[in-house]
């Protein structure tokens, strides 16, 4: 579907548009002005507000007189699905939806961002039939990187062609162009299990369908976008598409999706680069288990990361095995799946089961967070959009841009599988296991009065600061010190421990049996897969479901400045049912801060760490997450804060990671 503002050509075959009767039909506040595109699933017209002139589209199901009544409710449904996609998905390479509704005779509509921009087949024809590799390799790291967001969220696409992505200019991005994946009208939802199929029809483009979507529109998943990626990648480099299909006909290209190799880049391009043609081979795999995930992408065209191998002795180029499955096994195009699949390698570490059993075992307290791998980091355009959110609500000069930079350089990173914290560390298992230390709590007066800033005497007679007992009408420690015996402050029990120095944090998760996260594996938390953009998702933090900017001109200023008891803020709560990531307090992390994040090729289980001979005071660890005193930037999973080791401060707390042996 092309969803552009630009206007059309008044043609002998689009004339009949401006007769068209929607055309100064009122939907809500919008007047429909032009009709601009037509897709699988619905017709699009460009709308104006009636009063403010803003621009949106607004996309209507189309109707077929001619579908059965069964089959009409499957449309319907289809289109209420894409509404509610929309309406939960947030990437810079989506459009953005804004409403869904019904007119009064039933006609179904989606209100949406209005592309300003050419289709990606435009764009190519303008640029001279073909792109250059960096331009190419960003268009599609971009499109990959949306594929990998809408692919966490249990959603496959089905229909990725040269029409149904937008390329808007925008200085923003590196390349100096957006892509945007438009319509999501055939999209395929993973957690839904009715019959989505409509009877006597072929879902998606032809020329850029998978195999296994050729042979059953029912048994695809996010592989088969990867290999419709893979196809537009070969038609960005040479021009050309990799089957060379005599006639333009669905079953001459059926016939080549399933059982021809396709070209090899090399072939048509012989100063091609080398790993840019196995990029390709790979995505254009015949068995969808052997193509690369979409993250896996991204990384590998941002950073240069080698893409994991999944075949057995088979290479990336299949010619040779699928020439020869066609002359020795009947039926090649139908079995080449089941034959080849023998010589897989697994994808992931635990099975499904296995992490079903490590679920049900986690300790009192704690949830599983499954093998993660995530593009850690945020991207230029992410960066920006941080920086101008800040900015939105406050000075440029309360908005350092060095702050935000922290995050930049993206990397691959994995996390293997670990228990972790439902909640922050509360006052009353802080002081509970603080007990429970061999070590003794030095609590001897200091010039006569009771001590401030509590320490642990160690065996060798050194004294451990720990944490500080300041308390302010309502502010501060939530223990204090009474007739010589600490105790939670009355009503403080479920609060966050605070004004706690790094040292204390992991010593206290050590006596646990665990350890503070790193801080991949506190951002595999609060991301996922998907990269969320706030640990709950994509949806903008609300000042009652979470914790965050209660300061004096703050974004919640109507609310107390001070933290809650853990797990009580609704909305920051993730997936996997992990609270107050995104507010409440800032957490210590095991890392020492390195700015920026360093350099590990991949790495899994990694965590900047400082020689133990240089550990000082002042030695500066990472701390992640928002509090009840930071903006909504800070609330995002990406963000990276620091502090000295013995810092210890209000809005500052901590969270406990577990090994997965743990009981």
């Amino acid at each position: 579907m092309e969803v552009s503002s630009k206007p059309a050509e008044m043609t002998d075959a689009t004339a009949h548009l401006a007769q068209d009767p929607r055309v100064g039909v009122m939907v809500g506040n919008y007047r429909l002005v032009r009709r601009i595109g037509e897709g699988g699933m619905g017709t699009v017209y460009e709308a104006v507000h009636r009063e403010n002139e803003n621009r949106i589209a607004v996309k209507f199901l189309r109707p077929d007189a001619d579908v059965d009544p069964d089959s009409e409710a499957i449309r319907r449904k289809r289109f209420h699905d894409e509404a509610s996609a929309l309406a939960e998905a947030r990437h810079p390479n989506l459009v953005t939806f804004f409403d869904a509704g019904d007119l009064p005779d039933g006609q179904l509509y989606i209100m949406m961002e209005l592309v300003d921009g050419t289709t990606l087949r435009e764009f190519v024809a303008q640029q001279g039939g073909r792109l250059s590799v960096p331009l190419a390799s960003g268009l599609i790291r971009q499109t990959a990187s949306a594929l990998a967001y809408i692919h966490s969220r249990g959603i496959v696409h089905r229909d990725l062609n040269l029409r149904n992505l937008m390329v808007v200019k925008d200085e923003a991005v590196r390349e100096g162009w957006r892509i945007k994946i438009l319509d999501f009208g055939i999209a395929k939802f993973l957690n839904h299990q009715e019959q989505r199929t409509l009877s006597q029809s072929q879902l998606g483009t032809v020329r850029y369908m998978s195999p296994e979507q050729c042979e059953s529109a029912k048994s695809v998943d996010a592989s088969t976008d990867i290999y419709s990626l893979g196809l537009i990648l070969f038609e960005l480099l040479t021009g050309q598409p990799p089957y060379q299909v005599a006639e333009d006909s669905a079953a001459k290209w059926i016939d080549a999706h399933i059982n021809r190799p396709p070209r090899s880049l090399k072939k048509l391009w012989t100063d091609a680069p080398s790993q840019l043609a196995k990029l390709v081979a790979e995505m254009l795999d015949k068995h969808p288990d052997f193509r690369p995930k979409a993250d896996e992408i991204v990384a590998h065209l941002e950073s240069g990361i080698k893409l994991p191998g999944r075949r057995g002795f088979f290479g990336p180029d299949q010619t040779l095995a699928f020439l020869l499955a066609s002359v020795l096994i009947p039926n090649a195009g139908a079995v080449s799946y089941e034959l080849l699949s023998r010589y897989r390698k697994p994808m992931d570490e635990l099975s499904a089961a296995q992490l079903a059993v490590l679920a049900r075992n986690a300790p009192d307290g704690t949830v599983l967070i499954p093998p993660t791998s995530l593009f850690k980091g945020s991207y230029p355009e992410e960066l920006a959009a941080a920086q101008k959110d800040c900015e939105q609500r406050n000075t440029r000069d309360q908005c350092d841009p060095t702050l935000i930079q922290r995050e930049a350089q993206p990397q691959l990173v994995s996390a293997g599988a670990f228990y972790l914290d439902k909640t922050e560390v509360t006052n009353e298992l802080f002081l509970r296991t603080l007990l429970s230390m061999q070590e003794a709590v030095d609590l001897r007066p200091v010039n006569g009065k009771p001590p401030r800033q509590i320490r642990l005497i160690e065996v060798d007679g050194r004294r451990t600061l720990m944490f500080d007992l300041w308390h302010d009408q309502g502010k501060g420690s939530g223990l204090e010190l009474v007739d010589g015996q600490l105790r939670v402050r009355p009503g403080f029990e479920s609060l966050p421990m605070v004004q706690v120095t790094h040292m204390a944090a992991q010593r206290i998760c050590e006596k646990r049996g665990g350890t503070l996260p790193s801080e991949i594996q506190w951002e595999a938390a609060a991301r996922g897969r998907e990269r969320r953009v706030y640990p709950w998702g994509a949806k903008l933090p609300d000042c009652a479901g979470v914790v965050f900017d209660r300061g004096s001109g703050g974004l919640c200023n109507g609310f107390p400045p001070q933290p809650v008891p853990v797990g009580t803020a609704a909305q920051d709560l993730t997936p996997e049912g992990v609270y107050d990531l995104g507010g409440n307090v800032m957490e210590w992390v095991r890392d020492s801060f390195m700015n920026p994040f360093p350099r590990c090729g991949g790495c899994k289980g990694f965590f900047a760490e400082v020689a133990p001979i240089a550990i000082s005071p002042t030695t500066g660890y990472s701390i992640k997450g928002g509090s009840y005193v930071m903006s909504r930037e800070v609330a995002r999973g990406a963000s990276r804060s620091t502090a000295v080791a013995q810092q210890m401060t209000p809005n500052l707390g901590f969270r406990c990671a577990f090994p997965v042996a743990s009981k």
